[in-house]
């Protein structure tokens, strides 16, 4: 199987991992070959949220990016979990055991190139990685 790591910041695209996850549990062809993982369908572990997310991507074969308008939370490095989830699976793939896949909003594509990311408000670094 391969593990496909959906990954968005949760508020801003909940219905859109789910349904995503669903389809592709349900669909006849693509349940046999892909595994969807959501981190809010992680049971409680006995490690950090940051460190099950981080070793959830590390492991995936394909990670698929939704991004939009809203950066995240940010930690104390002011750098939120989808960037770290994304920084290690574009690192998985320099080693060359995993894919990315970014979907992008396409209002914060015509931001990025009109205006520019910082003008967006929002961290910019994740944003042009995929652009």
């Amino acid at each position: 199987m391969v593990k496909l790591f959906i990954s968005s910041v949760q508020r801003e695209f909940e219905a859109e991992r789910r349904e995503v996850a669903a389809y592709i549990r349900q669909d006849a062809v693509m349940g046999r070959f892909f595994e969807p993982f959501l981190f809010e369908e992680l049971p409680a572990k006995d490690v950090s949220a940051q460190q099950a997310y981080l070793t959830e991507v590390a492991e995936t074969d394909v990670y698929l990016g939704l991004f939009g308008v809203d950066y995240g939370y940010e930690d104390a490095e002011g750098i939120s979990p989808t960037e770290r989830e994304y920084d290690c699976a574009t690192a998985a793939v320099c080693e060359g055991s995993a894919e990315v896949v970014c979907v992008i909003d396409g209002e914060v594509r015509a931001v990025l190139r009109d205006e520019g990311a910082e003008a967006a408000g929002e961290p910019a670094d994740i944003w042009r990685k995929c652009v």
